[in-house]
């Protein structure tokens, strides 16, 4: 009762509108910065595991766009990728070998799922680590339950992203050597839904993915660590 009313006072208001825009801010930064570096990201990252014979591919954010845009989505500030879990320790050491600084990691005790984020220079690259499942393959987006705090395990909730299995088609994007899903759009379908060739701002993917599951913490406990 009383955290409601307090979020109708005056003051409450003026520290919300300055932590919007400084949100905003923050964002503009790294899209500023993710314009600048995406593509020295993209070839470093790609030249290194393609160097250790490690099997990536581009995945949600960064596969839209590769697809719909033939470029990065304009408003992105990092790339997403996919790898099999069982390449994790590999991927970690090759990247940070090439000067990657691992800066969050999240885990999902219930199966040994987990997802990297890396930072190379101003910009980060998430690996969303996915295991075979029968003929499909999955991964988890982990969602904070704590407050926001570094270098302390913090709880999340969990979705499964589940998706066909499917072999990959080599490309070239931007000039550099990746792999992305065979049958690309409908793929992206799965992860956007049947309208993801006309970009949306009010995008849900509660309301618009059509391959995932949601779990309560109790169900499924998370964990996520916070390095910067």
């Amino acid at each position: 009762m009383l955290k409601n009313i307090l979020k109708k006072t005056y003051c409450y208001k003026l520290w919300r509108k300055y932590q919007d825009e400084k949100l905003r801010k923050s964002k503009e930064e790294r899209n500023a910065y993710f314009k600048a570096e995406a593509v020295s990201l993209l070839k470093h990252y790609a030249e290194t595991l393609n160097r250790e014979g490690i099997t990536f591919w581009l995945d949600f954010g960064t596969l839209l766009g590769c697809y719909r845009e033939h470029d990065f989505i304009a408003h992105d500030c990092d790339l997403d990728t996919g790898a099999y879990i069982d390449d994790a320790k590999r991927i970690n050491s090759a990247l940070t070998k090439a000067g990657f600084s691992l800066i969050r990691e999240f885990n999902c005790p219930f199966d040994g799922s987990r997802e990297e984020c890396y930072k190379y220079g101003n910009t980060s690259i998430d690996v969303f680590y996915f295991q075979k499942e029968g003929s499909n393959r999955y991964c988890y987006l982990y969602h904070l339950l704590d407050k926001k705090n570094f270098n302390v395990k913090l709880r999340a909730w969990v979705q499964k992203i589940t998706v066909p299995d499917t072999q990959f088609t080599k490309i070239q994007f931007k000039g550099i050597d990746v792999l992305i899903p065979e049958d690309t759009a409908s793929y992206l379908t799965l992860h956007y839904g049947p309208n993801f060739m006309i970009p949306n701002a009010s995008f849900n993917r509660d309301k618009e993915a059509t391959n995932l599951t949601t779990y309560s913490y109790e169900e499924r406990p998370a964990e996520v660590l916070l390095k910067s």
